[in-house]
């Protein structure tokens, strides 16, 4: 082991504790594949930071032996509309616009030619999955893409997951598009989908919902590390900065929140954190971390392992993230 390795190990080592129990590992094996995954997020979303979710998929899948690229179509309509003629910015007051039949009448007009040349990009890298990340912003965007993907590759696989997902409803028209529907935490569902494509196995009904287990809790430590692939970092409003995650859930129970009920909570190792943030500031010189979690100090111990970390590590490294303060 390198010297500069051995020396982060030991700087971390101290914090290592033992994972949450009753909870699902989430195991990797990697062998050698033919099918070609391409992982889409389309408009509406944030632009500060790559894609986070994006990026641990593609770090599971490519563990495993599936070659995969990710297309940031979102923060390239968002930076190729500060440089058109759209009467309105669309990512910071015209939310409502992008659902409700809005797409179709206020926004296709003015990025049609340009999400034409984002869908030529996804058909000449050949894939033969495609999967699709929705948010309810997105969700009108992502039939669209799927539409018009399906025209050009009809015999592409398509699947879509994300929070607008949490719960499929009966009148979502998406089962009408999609072949696999993933429902919860999708770290497990996505090797699941891409092994039996491998295999030739194909759904005996369309869609073929995958849902997590209501009770069902994922070890979101010692995943492989994230994979942005190609992604340039220098697109986003924050170029030197990145987003991770310190926990899953919530450990209030809020009447009006409705977080609190997408995942039990869980803690995530503070030395894996810890190993992940100093990676990406190593090999991409990232010096911001976002920690996309409902709340970072759901575990106060681990929280102040994982601050006491950066400091020892001696790197410039700033960090942000929600708190519960009681």
């Amino acid at each position: 082991m390198a010297t500069r390795e051995q020396a982060m190990v030991n700087t971390v080592s101290g914090f290592s504790k033992k994972v949450n129990k009753k909870l699902t590992d989430v195991d990797v094996e990697y062998a050698t594949r033919k099918t070609r995954l391409a992982l889409v997020v389309s408009p509406m979303w944030s632009v500060h930071f790559p894609p986070y979710n994006l990026a641990r998929l593609a770090g599971i899948t490519k563990s495993a032996g599936y070659e995969t690229e990710i297309f940031d179509v979102n923060i390239e309509a968002y930076n190729f509309s500060q440089q058109s003629d759209m009467p309105y910015n669309l990512w910071t007051s015209g939310g409502w616009q992008w659902f409700g039949g809005g797409f179709y009448e206020k926004i296709l007009p003015y990025l049609k030619d340009f999400f034409e040349s984002k869908i030529e990009q996804i058909v000449s890298y050949n894939p033969d999955v495609i999967g699709l990340t929705e948010y309810s912003y997105s969700e009108e965007c992502n039939q669209y893409f799927a539409k018009r993907l399906k025209e050009r590759l009809p015999d592409v696989i398509f699947m879509v997951g994300g929070p607008n997902l949490q719960q499929v409803k009966e009148d979502y028209s998406g089962k009408l598009i999609y072949d696999y529907i993933v429902s919860g935490e999708g770290e497990n569902a996505i090797q699941a989908v891409m092994n039996k494509i491998e295999a030739g196995i194909i759904p005996k009904s369309k869609p073929e919902i995958i849902e997590q287990h209501a009770n069902e809790r994922l070890n979101i430590s010692n995943f492989p590390l994230p994979d942005y692939c190609n992604l340039d970092f220098n697109l986003y409003s924050v170029p030197n900065g990145a987003s991770s995650e310190f926990s899953r859930g919530c450990v209030a129970k809020c009447t009006f929140c409705s977080e609190t009920h997408f995942h039990k909570y869980r803690q995530r190792e503070s030395t894996d954190a810890l190993s992940e943030v100093i990676h990406f500031n190593e090999t991409r010189g990232t010096q911001i971390f976002y920690f996309l979690d409902s709340l970072v100090n759901g575990n106060l111990k681990a929280l102040k392992d994982f601050a006491q970390g950066i400091i020892e590590s001696g790197r410039e490294i700033k960090w942000l993230g929600y708190a519960r303060h009681d």
